[in-house]
């Protein structure tokens, strides 16, 4: 959650740099790497890494409503 919202953060201030294009390619690559950094987070372990023995119903209804 953290990641977006600085993302977020960098990509409003984007539209207040004044003809610096350093900055507002340096604000570009933070956005980008907070977004990474945060979806790097979810999608590096589930519920199969952790206990394959318990998590069968718990990431089956996860995936359905994932999906509907």
């Amino acid at each position: 959650m953290t990641g977006f919202l600085l993302s977020a953060v960098c990509t409003v201030l984007i539209g207040y740099v004044n003809c610096n294009n350093v900055l507002a390619v340096t604000l570009v690559v933070l956005s980008t790497a907070f977004i990474g950094v945060s979806s790097a987070a979810v999608l590096g372990v589930n519920q199969l890494d952790l206990s394959p023995k318990y998590a069968g119903l718990p990431l089956f209804n996860f995936l359905l409503l994932k999906v509907a």
